[in-house]
């Protein structure tokens, strides 16, 4: 048995062409960290230490989503700061990428390094020792954790980067590429 269909009276229409995918309209940002706003890099930081910054301003909700993109970019004080000056005591003092001052009610604050492949991985001996003498001289008053650069940047959603942060306030960190002969160089959402 055959069912005969009615016909339609004229063709189904379907849209075509730039305005059904929005081409041509100002695009907004709707998620991830993005690029670095203005103000953000300057001659003391980098686009890199941006995902965290971001990350950071999601874990703790502050600064609040709202002004997460706008300048001071000082981070979220009480909670955390963004380079943050420290005093060792005596003639050490030294600038670390970010401080997480109570990153638990019983733990001690945690220093965040981001280390990055031009200039701390593809680099000669000598910075490498430098690094560990300045994770070592922070770790007689904090904990230290240190970033990879590669672990975030091909991330354009920012999940990794904030798994990265979550991952950091618990101390939990990778073991050094370096040493496990490693390194990798990846193409950053930013490079693309």
């Amino acid at each position: 048995m055959r069912l005969d269909l009615p016909e339609l009276r004229k063709p189904a229409v379907v849209k075509r062409g730039a305005r059904l995918y929005g081409m041509g309209a100002r695009q907004r940002h709707t998620g991830g960290p993005g690029d670095p706003p203005p103000g953000f890099v300057t001659i003391k930081t980098t686009a890199t230490e941006w995902p965290i910054y971001w990350a950071l301003s999601k874990v703790f909700d502050e600064p609040s989503a709202d002004r997460v993109r706008r300048g001071p970019f000082r981070g979220g004080p009480p909670f955390w700061e963004y380079q943050a000056y420290l005093d060792l005591g005596g003639m050490a003092s030294t600038n670390y990428d970010f401080m997480v001052w109570q990153p638990n009610p019983y733990g001690q604050p945690v220093a965040i390094r981001i280390q990055t492949e031009g200039f701390h991985n593809f680099v000669p001996n000598a910075k490498h020792i430098y690094d560990k003498l300045h994770r070592s001289r922070g770790e007689e008053r904090f904990d230290v954790v240190d970033i990879y650069d590669y672990m975030y940047l091909s991330d354009p959603s920012g999940q990794a980067a904030i798994m990265v942060v979550k991952y950091a306030l618990h101390l939990i960190e990778p073991p050094d590429p370096i040493y496990l002969h490693s390194v990798q160089r990846t193409k950053s959402y930013m490079e693309r």
